[in-house]
C-alpha cells in the first residue's frame, strides 16, 4: 500500500502501525520530490511494507517533529525506529537499510 496521508486517513494510518505483519515508511514532502519516487520504488522492492507520503509535517509530528527529518521508519509496531535526512531519503539503498534495521527491533 502506497498512499497520501490526510487528516481523514489518520485513523487508518494508526491502525496500520499496529499491524505486526507490516512495517511502515513515511516520506514527508511533495509528490514531485525525489524522496517520494524513492519511497515508491522501495515499496515495490520490499515485502510487507506500507508506504505513505505526508504532505505536511504536522500530520506526523506526534512521532517526529524534527524539521530536518524527511522520512520516518517503523519496524513492526507503533513506535518509530528511525528518521532519515534528505540525502538518506533520496537514496534507495539507505532507505532499504533503514527498513531492514527497523525490522530487527
Amino acid at each position: 500500500m502506497s498512499e497520501v496521508l490526510t487528516t481523514e486517513r489518520m485513523p487508518l494510518f494508526r491502525e496500520a502501525l499496529k499491524n505486526p505483519k507490516f512495517s511502515v515508511y513515511v516520506f514527508i514532502g511533495k509528490e514531485s520530490d525525489k524522496g517520494w519516487a524513492v519511497a515508491e520504488t522501495v515499496f515495490k522492492l520490499v515485502a510487507a511494507l506500507r508506504v505513505y507520503r505526508a504532505p505536511q509535517r504536522d500530520l506526523v509530528a506526534e512521532w517526529n517533529n524534527d524539521p530536518t527529518a524527511l522520512a520516518i521508519v517503523w519496524g513492526y509496531g507503533s513506535k518509530p525506529k528511525s528518521s532519515l535526512l534528505r540525502s538518506e531519503a533520496n537514496d534507495v539503498v539507505a532507505v532499504v537499510d533503514a527498513i531492514k534495521e527497523a525490522r530487527r527491533g
